[in-house]
């Protein structure tokens, strides 16, 4: 079969399994963003969040000579990690293969931009897609690692806001020269974003306060059901080198089964659909368990990115 397939490149409250590669230069945000070389761009209205049926969309737009461009911080689901997007024509002098980084927080190192996914916003021009970020213990989690529902639980169910007043920008570095979308502080933003996330679950018939010190769900069979998506990789996909990323969403009941499962596409395909759902009801879960160690229904969420290789 031609193409590739990764699965779990993100998980909310669950297992990470995405590539990540650390920058070699130490620089970090704020340095970069006082160079001469750096183009800075404000913003041109203010903050916009969304609160949609099953996620929740923070926005920020920036004018340039160059057109517009969008910061969007996405959650499907309430929990320290989000998903980043950053578009605009500017982007596009950050091109592949090149040695080239980004952050956020002002006391952790800027990042190899490999960890992005990259893309198309319509009406914007090039993105970069980050699956996972976490602003707490690191902003791109490490490559090793695995899941601990106790930290999870300690963690809670929102993004850490303290960690939120030491990000003021998002920034990218190739060589001397720099693009610095100055976002202003991002606590009270990530503050709206945390309540839009709490919102959600109400709406999926969770009770948030039940989820407060929970412990979440464990996927027993991720091997057996990644393998199957992987199988089902569409060939018609794969030949015209499509690639995309699906959002997936289910929730997982007192004796582990699932039910309600929730598939969203986060990159526009033309014929790359995935079979997410069908073979999530083979899924098999040790369930969320209350404060008092209780089996409890909650939520799990994923992404899926399928890679297509043209003529391969």
């Amino acid at each position: 079969m031609r193409g590739s397939f990764l699965a779990s490149l993100w998980v909310c409250l669950g297992l990470l399994t995405a590539a990540v590669s650390a920058g070699a230069a130490q620089d970090y945000p704020d340095e970069v963003a006082d160079r001469n070389g750096t183009i800075k761009l404000q913003p041109a209205a203010p903050w916009n969040i969304e609160f949609a049926e099953n996620r929740c969309i923070l926005s920020r737009v920036f004018e340039s000579e160059r057109g517009r461009h969008v910061v969007f911080f996405d959650q499907r689901a309430p929990g320290p990690t989000f998903s980043m997007t950053v578009a605009g024509d500017y982007l596009r002098r950050f091109p592949r293969g090149t040695f080239s980084y980004f952050g956020l927080r002002n006391d952790v190192p800027m990042e190899s931009l490999s960890v992005a996914i990259r893309g198309e916003v319509p009406d914007i021009g090039q993105a970069f897609i980050f699956p996972r970020i976490d602003l707490g213990p690191a902003v791109i989690p490490p490559e090793d690692e695995t899941p601990d529902l106790a930290l999870q639980a300690r963690r809670g169910m929102e993004i850490d806001l303290e960690a939120a007043t030491k990000v003021d920008r998002v920034i990218f570095r190739l060589g001397t020269s720099g693009l610095s979308l100055e976002t202003g502080n991002l606590a009270a933003p990530m503050q709206a974003l945390n309540v839009c996330a709490l919102d959600l679950i109400r709406a999926w018939g969770l009770d948030p306060a039940e989820h407060s010190g929970h412990t979440p769900p464990h996927w027993l069979n991720q091997d057996t059901i990644i393998e199957a998506l992987s199988d089902r990789y569409p060939d018609r996909a794969a030949i015209r080198g499509e690639r995309g990323i699906f959002w997936v969403r289910v929730i997982v009941e007192k004796d582990g089964s699932v039910s309600q499962c929730h598939v969203d596409e986060a990159t526009q395909t033309r014929v790359l659909e995935t079979p997410a759902c069908e073979e999530f009801a083979r899924a098999q879960f040790d369930p969320a368990r209350t404060s008092s160690g209780e089996a409890m229904r909650s939520f799990f969420t994923t992404s899926i990115f399928y890679a297509g290789d043209l003529g391969g």
